[in-house]
């Protein structure tokens, strides 16, 4: 992964973009498998209302060999800020419709990782053992996500605006260790530049 010189406006930007993505629902049917999945299109539009709203966009560029496509992914801030990275799969045949399936392949997986978004009612919980219902041990995203935004908090990355963001976010949360340190850090932090 690369980024920017400076990453102090799409950080903060990003990982508030991240806490307000949902799962994306899974629409689309793989007949072969006989299962659901989120396609492209449901990624992007679980993304875009979030990505939107903190000044983010989203520049995917597929390149490729005959046998090897690329695909770059480039997540800009309204700053001119960036957060990059490139997968490379390898496509089963070399004809157009196999190297097509394959970009589009690529995207969506891609675009699901970089911004943290999973499937809802992931065919994971079935590897895992995982039964419906049952509470996942460890951390939540919405957990993870608030110790990365204390994380920059404590560095003074955040303005007053996305401070209050988080806070309202936090004040809907179940009072957890994570959220708890975040709304301590976010105090200490507010203190100290008061």
């Amino acid at each position: 992964m690369t980024t920017s010189e400076n990453v102090d406006k799409i950080f903060p930007a990003f990982i508030l973009a991240q806490s307000e993505t949902a799962a994306a629902k899974k629409s689309s049917e793989n007949p072969f498998f006989k299962s659901k999945y989120a396609d492209l299109a449901e990624i992007i539009e679980t993304a875009k209302p979030a990505l939107i709203k903190n000044g983010l966009g989203i520049i995917q560029s597929p390149s490729g060999n005959g046998q090897a496509i690329s695909v770059t992914c480039r997540i800009i801030h309204s700053s001119g800020q960036w957060i990059e990275d490139t997968i490379t799969l390898t496509a089963v045949k070399s004809d157009p419709q196999a190297m097509g399936s394959a970009i589009t392949y690529g995207r969506r997986y891609q675009l699901a990782a970089l911004l943290n978004i999973a499937q809802e009612d992931d065919d994971g919980n079935n590897a895992s053992g995982s039964a419906k219902g049952q509470k996942p041990e460890g951390p939540t995203l919405r957990q993870i996500n608030l110790e990365e935004i204390a994380k920059i908090i404590k560095l003074g990355k955040l303005s007053d605006e996305q401070i209050k963001k988080v806070r309202q976010m936090a004040g809907k949360s179940d009072a957890t260790d994570a959220l708890q340190e975040a709304q301590i850090m976010m105090e200490e932090w507010k203190n100290a530049n008061s």
